[in-house]
């Protein structure tokens, strides 16, 4: 597209000699036609001389629709007289303005619509007179743009004000720049307080010198921290009261440093209320306990009764074979007995010191057996371990039976002899028990596997209950070896 050469030469600014070449002109020409603004040259009059084709798309005119026509028909009425003033003036000091000088101004389109624009004006010298070039550009996206980042501005302050935790923007050295309204509130400071102290202000004196290393550290490796990162954190208010709190770091490099968002949440409320629910657990727990102490009471008593109905009962029988069998069913009874009154005794309800209890149920055996005995010596190698209630009955009741069967069987007539009891952990959860007697040996044709006698039934039967291994040895000396596993407690269906 040409330039209608009679109406003004163009190429012939203050700038550019007035004898171009030609084909100078023809590339100003191009300039002109093709630049991405719209581009409106007004003579002195105020009438639009010439216009390229952004500016027919930006105005929805055609040129034939512009030229001859006041420069006003392109501006809102509002501001018409006033442009005009502003236009005599321009033209009677002329200068070259450059766009973005922070004016609020306005075009208007064929239609009446209205839209922003940056415009840039520069005097020139033609043929026909000064004339004005108004280079103008649509900056609807980017008022958009500004309008946006407006709202966001506003959204963070408004949210960085209100926010229901404090919120404190700390500089690289350490001190405040920024604070919240919630910070004043929760601190007892106000920000003019605050602003340019170091944020050890807000930090119990005990932990100042702690901080000051740890705050380096993380400004020289910045990382996100969140809130309730198990690090147990206090505040401290301007009456120098202290508070447990939660804290958020966050690194945010700004456009010439980098500063550190801090988000403090006061936590006295939620800490209180977990004190509350440990003082609630550890009741609860208490009473458990309680409960399970009167319930290992009542059954130990509750087996001493029967205890003592087979020992009153013992006192009608005649026959040796059923005084004897009395007497056994006693000791058994009474070996029960002791571990629910151990565990109704100790601090822990939940384990019995088994080398304890194995101690004091030999006492009792021998007691029972207290004219069997005056000659033997009793070796004890007792580790101390804990053992749940599951495992301690059926392996208390082995040791009462291979007791009780060495007593009766091993030292005939009253003669000496040595017994020993040894209890250890193997490691890996196994634990090893040992009963042994230097007494007159099993009977050689004895197949213990099969045998009829009560007590070694009961003890492999327990063995296996413990889901355990037994051995037996008969020289140099009678010899039960028994490894066992500590049963884990099953709930009953």
């Amino acid at each position: 597209m040409r330039l209608n050469e009679d109406l003004v030469d163009i190429s012939a600014p203050s700038s550019i000699n007035k004898g171009a070449s030609p084909d100078h002109e023809k590339i100003f020409q191009q300039l002109f036609e093709f630049a991405p603004d719209g581009i409106v040259v007004v003579d002195k009059n105020g009438l639009i001389n010439q216009v390229n084709a952004r500016a027919e798309q930006m105005f929805g005119f055609s040129r034939h629709e512009l030229i001859g026509q006041p420069v006003e028909c392109l501006i809102p009425e509002r501001f018409s007289n006033r442009h005009i003033n502003q236009r005599n003036q321009y033209l009677g000091a002329p200068h070259v303005r450059p766009m973005g000088e922070a004016l609020d101004l306005y075009a208007q389109r064929k239609d009446g619509s209205e839209f922003p624009v940056d415009i840039s004006l520069s005097p020139i010298e033609s043929e026909n007179g000064r004339m004005i070039l108004a280079a103008v550009r649509d900056i609807t996206e980017h008022k958009f743009v500004e309008a946006q980042a407006r709202e966001a501005q506003e959204i963070f302050s408004r949210l960085f004000e209100f926010a229901p935790d404090a919120i404190i923007v700390i500089g690289k050295n350490g001190c405040i720049t920024r604070a919240n309204a919630q910070t004043e509130e929760m601190f007892g400071f106000t920000r003019n307080e605050l602003i340019n102290q170091p944020i050890e202000i807000l930090i119990p004196d005990r932990f100042t010198a702690k901080h000051i290393g740890h705050r380096s550290g993380f400004l020289n490796a910045p990382l996100t921290r969140t809130m309730g990162a198990g690090l147990e954190l206090y505040g401290k208010r301007k009456d120098g009261t202290e508070f447990p709190v939660d804290v958020m770091l966050s690194p945010v490099q700004m456009e010439f440093d980098r500063v550190v968002l801090a988000v403090v949440r006061d936590i006295t409320e939620r800490k209180t209320a977990e004190l509350k629910v440990q003082e609630a657990m550890r009741r609860e727990m208490h009473l458990k306990e309680v409960h399970q102490k009167e319930l290992h009471h009542r059954i130990k008593n509750n087996l001493q009764v029967i205890s003592s109905l087979l020992y009153l009962q013992s006192a009608y029988v005649n026959d040796t074979a059923t005084l004897e069998i009395l007497r056994e069913s006693q000791t058994r009874v009474k070996s029960i007995a002791l571990i629910h009154e151990k565990l109704y005794r100790s601090d822990n309800i939940e384990k019995l010191d088994f080398a304890g209890y194995v101690r004091d149920l030999l006492v009792d055996i021998f007691r029972t057996y207290s004219g069997l005995h005056e000659g033997l010596a009793v070796h004890t190698d007792l580790e101390t371990i804990h053992l749940g209630i599951d495992t301690a009955i059926p392996l208390g009741l082995i040791i009462n039976e291979l007791i009780s069967n060495a007593l009766k069987h091993a030292f005939p007539n009253n003669q000496p002899g040595e017994i020993w009891v040894d209890l250890h952990p193997l490691g890996d959860k196994q634990f090893s028990l040992s009963i042994s007697d230097n007494g007159v040996g099993l009977p050689a044709n004895l197949d213990w596997k099969k045998t009829r006698s009560l007590g070694l039934k009961l003890v492999m039967d327990l063995t296996k209950q413990l889901e355990g291994k037994i051995e037996v040895f008969n020289q140099p000396k009678t010899r039960f070896q028994i490894t066992f596993g500590e049963l884990q407690y099953k709930e009953r269906g």
